[in-house]
């Protein structure tokens, strides 16, 4: 098989690809809700790769690609068609990653400042009692 052959081949199945992602959101949208797994389903190991790649835990990265389905779905009617399906659930799971990241760093810092309050609190305490002055 020649490259051109391979070519148009893959530009048939890529259209035939696309009309059928159509075919699956118009059907979710009309309220065969079971339509969204077979549209989900050729990429949901890439979400969840996607947002590991991102964590680096697999809980979170589980967490994170369950929350992006999700949110595809409850947003489905206004996903435009303009891109694939496929790389507007991409988009939702490394902001949904991002935002967990985000949420990661707020606590430890909310746990550093906790800590330092924590030490802060023991100096002052120090300082007002005269016994441990003098130790």
């Amino acid at each position: 098989m020649g490259n051109d052959e391979t070519n148009v081949r893959s530009d048939r199945d890529s259209i035939e690809s696309a009309a059928r992602e159509k075919e699956l959101i118009a059907a979710v949208l009309a309220g065969n809700v079971e339509c969204f797994y077979e549209l989900v389903r050729p990429c949901e190991r890439l979400v969840y790769i996607t947002a590991h790649e991102i964590l680096q835990n697999q809980a979170d990265a589980e967490e994170v690609a369950q929350e992006a389905v999700l949110k595809a779905f409850r947003n489905l009617r206004s996903f435009r068609c303009e891109s694939r399906f496929s790389s507007w659930l991409f988009r939702i799971t490394v902001n949904e990653a991002r935002l967990r990241l985000r949420k990661r760093r707020e606590v430890s810092l909310d746990e550093l400042m906790s800590e330092d309050e924590d030490e802060n609190s023991y100096v002052e305490t120090a300082e007002e009692d005269p016994d441990r002055r003098a130790a």
